[in-house]
């Protein structure tokens, strides 16, 4: 999948052999990956409005979930631009330690980084399991 290949290469340097080596890496390296939305929202008959209106709708089911992962240490980065636009302000607001503010989800970039991270994305209409 282009999406994970070019997270896993951005976020982390790597180019894994499959989406479980890729997996597997991720998780040795302290990161975690659950989305923003469980409910699709790359439907072209959807407008900017719409999709944006989606991924607020699950915000309180996000916080839940990011509440059950996020302590001390472990930061949390956004991926991609409207998921960055839309939570970031709220998110930060609620006390959650969001490491790449500002940058607007485009490079999310955490070569070399330690510790621990909790990458917040919203994929495309095929929704993956989260990584436990």
């Amino acid at each position: 999948e282009p999406l994970f290949a070019a997270m896993m290469k951005d976020v982390l340097g790597i180019k894994p052999q499959s989406k479980h080596d890729g997996r597997r890496e991720f998780a040795s390296r302290g990161f975690l990956l659950i989305d923003a939305t469980y409910t699709p929202v790359n439907h072209d008959h959807l407008s900017h409005a719409e999709r944006n209106h989606r991924i607020l709708d699950d915000l309180p089911g996000l916080v839940e979930e990011l509440h059950g992962y996020v302590g001390p240490g472990t930061g949390v980065v956004l991926v991609k631009a409207n998921v960055c636009e839309l939570l970031e302000p709220v998110l930060v607001s609620r006390g959650f330690p969001v490491l790449n503010r500002g940058e607007n989800g485009h490079r999310a970039t955490l070569s070399g980084a330690s510790g621990k991270a909790v990458l917040v994305r919203c994929w495309p209409a095929v929704t993956l399991p989260n990584i436990h």
